[in-house]
């Protein structure tokens, strides 16, 4: 991955001032999105033997839905007050 960005910006900062940066792809901002983003890499499921890429993406799956539905000290903190 380190060196796809480093290539993308590498091309990206050859180019004129008008043009960089436009090649240059955003990395996922939450855990789910780069879930998202697995599911499109070729070369990930095809490193992953049989069933593995099945099984990883299973659990790593359910880690995502656990941790959105764990509600956080921060939560508590602010809408404990506000509920009826």
């Amino acid at each position: 991955m380190a060196l796809l960005m480093t290539a993308s910006w590498a091309s990206a900062s050859s180019a004129a001032p008008s043009e960089a940066g436009k090649d240059v792809k955003k990395i996922p901002m939450t855990f789910g999105d780069a879930l998202d983003a697995l599911d499109e890499d070729e070369v990930i499921k095809s490193a992953l033997p049989g069933d593995m890429w099945r099984v990883f993406r299973h659990y790593k799956r359910d880690e995502w839905e656990r941790y959105c539905a764990e509600v956080t000290d921060w939560d508590v903190k602010e809408y404990l007050d506000v509920l009826p």
